[in-house]
């Protein structure tokens, strides 16, 4: 096993559960060792390897990242912690470093960033830069140092990893070259492709039977998976080719019933299937309907420990289909859209 080393993760506050969760889908899915060590509002302390930052980009709800260098388990003893660490040793005198303060929500309102800098600047380890100019004029990498404050814990360390939200959000619907309404954000398509716990580093096969125009396939595609989809719809199937086109991924996508899908196996399926009242459901009586004929027919396909993760109105129940077609439900996240939609997120392994 590769040195273990203890990590601080910042979630975005997009949603309540499904950010921790994304990241249990995401080391389990790449076999990385992990162990959560305290869980505080919007971050988490945890133990894994080395290899745990080259994988934790797939996330779309992570904002930041970093080695933990140490914790004040009181914010009152920060300046005193904080000169007691072995920076010079760590950064060196020609390092150029920053420095950002994490706050999340109010928690202690009273540490002062500015205050925090001079702290910093006074040590005398390499040249610091303000965090607003990093990204202005420097050709030289910048090391940035955070200081996270969550539950009554001050959090130092070294950041490794940070979100990149304007690239995410350029691939959203209303960027693509076929635009279908009600179609998921790439935030949340994201999210979906890892919870179904298909993995990158062995190149697995992530299905989509309900692809639409390739949301969640351009994503998977993106994430460097095998993928393939279809859709019922002709015109959706023509313009998910489109859209994988033109962010230059193949195309692997098909006309299929979703209940009479054309394909053996599939490591992982992550789906967005339609729901609501205008919903189309072609020859099945109802949604439900729909769910039951299909998520069967994805039991003979999907492996056994493969994963399900399908996002489904709230009154549309699919606990008993699960259970019945062979799955064990062992997520189900409450997920509100706007005011007539709320949907929960299904996830389920194949016994």
């Amino acid at each position: 096993m590769s040195n273990l080393k203890r990590y601080y993760v910042v979630f975005s506050g997009e949603h309540r559960t499904l950010p921790l969760a994304e990241l249990r889908a995401i080391v389990e899915s790449e076999g990385i060792y992990y162990k959560e060590l305290v869980n505080l509002d919007m971050v988490s302390i945890i133990e894994s390897t080395e290899e745990l930052p080259t994988y934790i980009s797939r996330s779309a709800l992570i904002k930041f990242l970093g080695e933990v260098v140490t914790i004040a388990e009181s914010d009152t003893d920060l300046v005193s912690t904080i000169r007691n660490v072995g920076w010079e040793g760590m950064l060196g005198k020609d390092t150029i470093y920053t420095f950002d303060l994490i706050r999340i929500k109010e928690y202690s309102s009273w540490v002062d960033y500015t205050e925090m800098v001079n702290v910093f600047k006074s040590l005398g380890i390499g040249r610091f830069t303000y965090y607003t100019k990093i990204n202005k004029s420097i050709n030289q990498q910048v090391v940035t140092i955070d200081l996270v404050l969550s539950d009554g814990l001050a959090i130092i360390g070294r950041r490794l990893y940070s979100r990149e939200h304007k690239v995410l959000s350029s691939r959203d619907p209303k960027y693509r070259p076929i635009y279908k309404p009600g179609t998921m954000k790439a935030i949340m398509s994201r999210v979906l492709v890892n919870l179904s716990r298909v993995s990158s580093r062995r190149r697995e096969v992530y299905l989509d039977p309900f692809c639409g125009v390739g949301g969640l396939l351009i994503e998977a595609c993106i994430m460097g998976l095998r993928y393939y989809g279809s859709d019922i719809d002709v015109r959706c199937v023509e313009g998910a080719i489109t859209n994988l086109n033109y962010f230059g991924c193949i195309p692997s996508v098909t006309v299929a019933d979703a209940c009479k899908l054309p394909y053996r196996y599939a490591d992982g399926v992550g789906t967005d299937p339609p729901y609501g009242r205008l919903s189309k459901v072609g020859n099945y009586k109802s949604i439900y309907e729909l769910m039951e004929c299909s998520i069967n027919c994805l039991s003979d396909i999907i492996r056994k420990g493969g994963y399900l993760a399908i996002a489904q109105s709230k009154d549309v129940d699919l606990d008993d289909i699960l259970v019945n077609a062979g799955f064990k439900l062992v997520e189900k996240h409450y997920n509100w859209v706007h005011g007539s939609l709320v949907r929960n997120i299904y996830v389920a392994v194949r016994l």
